[in-house]
């Protein structure tokens, strides 16, 4: 049960409304029945952060991280916004042994300092730095990661200490698909350009497949995994690859499960091609 007493300091009191009410819809996202960036914002604010990300890492080979953001910065100010996930360069070599649902704070950590972050901080004004690893995989984890302009009250440490791990265990029950989901439907919104909001299969061809191209991708729509494209279409495994980069590249996705996705998430009145096409 959360200890909803405040400290004498009137700056370092939590308000267990916005707290409950910042768990609770947590939940509720990760059910699938709420929108990720009102989900961010309402956590950030009933957790004091003044900004947060929810991001997905991999780190075999090189470090990339899909994120999803929450900055209430004016669009009009000169400061950076928060565009990014910082999780692994705060963890470092602990990125691979982390637990879902503990704290790590950047005061606490001793690691070399990143050059990034710093900056980022610094400009910003921020002071700490937390990140709570909601799940752990082989080259890859989902975090949440928090940014405040104040170091953490020990009542506002004890209350992540004491939440981290009802957020990890929702996160781990989560809706199939929802952070690569949560991702496109971000990208949508924000681009310019209406395409996304188009099929890949449709016969406009609004992504300017080649034909080669828009074969991987009906192949793949039907459930073909990559050792079943390249029997069915009778490619080598490199010339498959250079495909799914110029497909990612012309559709706005990272990777083949983003990819999929989209695929599946076709508008229910867009004709399957048909099998000849393949």
């Amino acid at each position: 049960m959360l200890d909803t007493r405040t400290t004498t300091s009137d700056s370092d009191k939590v308000n267990v409304i916005p707290l409950v009410e910042a768990v609770f819809q947590w939940c509720e996202f990760s059910r699938g029945n709420k929108v990720a960036e009102e989900t961010l914002a309402t956590v950030a604010q009933g957790l004091g952060a003044d900004a947060a990300a929810l991001s997905r890492v991999k780190w075999r080979g090189t470090v990339n991280a899909n994120v999803l953001t929450y900055d209430p910065l004016s669009q009009r100010s000169n400061l950076p916004r928060l565009d990014r996930s910082y999780a692994a360069r705060l963890l470092s070599d602990y990125i691979s042994s982390v637990r879902p649902g503990t704290i790590w704070l950047r005061s606490l950590i001793e690691t070399e300092q990143d050059a990034d972050l710093d900056k980022f901080h610094c400009r910003r004004e921020f002071a700490e730095f937390a990140v709570i690893p909601l799940s752990a995989g082989s080259g890859s984890a989902d975090f949440l990661e928090l940014h405040f302009r104040k170091r953490l009250s020990p009542e506002q440490n004890g209350i992540l200490n004491t939440i981290g791990g009802t957020l990890a265990s929702s996160w781990a029950a989560r809706a199939p698909g929802l952070f690569v989901e949560a991702v496109l439907d971000r990208k949508r919104n924000g681009s310019q350009n209406k395409v996304l909001d188009q099929s890949i299969l449709g016969l406009e061809n609004a992504y300017k497949l080649s034909r080669m191209e828009f074969r991987v991708c009906v192949c793949l729509s039907r459930g073909l995994s990559r050792e079943g494209v390249i029997s069915e279409l009778e490619i080598s495994p490199s010339t498959l690859r250079t495909h799914l980069r110029n497909i990612y590249a012309k559709t706005a996705v990272e990777n083949m499960a983003q990819l999929v996705f989209l695929l599946l998430d076709q508008p229910k009145n867009t004709p399957l091609p048909s099998r000849r096409m393949a």
